[in-house]
This record gives C-alpha cells, sequence and structure tokens, in this order.
C-alpha cells in the first residue's frame, strides 16, 4: 500500500513539474512493408502499404478570410506501437509533410 501511495506521489510530481511524460521528435523516413514513408509520400501509398492507421484526425488550419489567409486540412495519421513507439504522420492535400515518432515514457 505504502508503495503505491510513493508510486503515485512521484507521478503526480513529475506530471506537475513538467517532465515530459512522452519524448517527440521529427524523423526524416520509417518503413512501413515495403514502403519507406518519408515526406512527399501520398497518404494512399501509405494507407496500401501500412493499412489503416489506429487513430486518424483531420485539422482545419488558417483562416480562409478574404484577405488572402491560406486555409487548408492537415491529416493527422497515427501508426503503433512498434518497438515502443507511435508514428505520426501529417498529410496536406494528401502529400506527407511531417513525421514524428512518439515514446511514451514509464
Amino acid at each position: 500500500m505504502k508503495k503505491i501511495i510513493l508510486i503515485s506521489a512521484a507521478i503526480l510530481f513529475l506530471a506537475s513539474s513538467g517532465y515530459p511524460l512522452y519524448e517527440e521528435e521529427e524523423l526524416l523516413h520509417y518503413r512501413c512493408g515495403n514502403l519507406i514513408v518519408e515526406k512527399g509520400v501520398h497518404s494512399f501509398q501509405v494507407l496500401e502499404e501500412c493499412g489503416d492507421p489506429v487513430s486518424q484526425d483531420v485539422y482545419w488550419t488558417g483562416s480562409g478570410d478574404e484577405d488572402g489567409g491560406d486555409a487548408y486540412y492537415i491529416e493527422k495519421w497515427v501508426y503503433g506501437p512498434e518497438a515502443g513507439y507511435y508514428y505520426v504522420l501529417f498529410f496536406r492535400y494528401g502529400m506527407l509533410i511531417r513525421l514524428d515518432a512518439v515514446r511514451v515514457v514509464y
């Protein structure tokens, strides 16, 4: 019982102190099946080789106002966990623009 209280207190302390509970880094590529996923790859290619993502979100970005603001959709696909990482892919106009690896720290 004492161990549980100490562990809970340590987790609360680390969470409130700004200590990251995960690590994130931008990647240059990620291998999925026979495909090397890197910037410029199309979403249909990733879907064909990697299958359905475990999570998929769509974000509207920009104002799209009359003053020339550029507005577009960003799709965020998450694959994993694989080897302790989740791979987060960001698409704009169906093309990969960013790839992150996220490792949860326990």
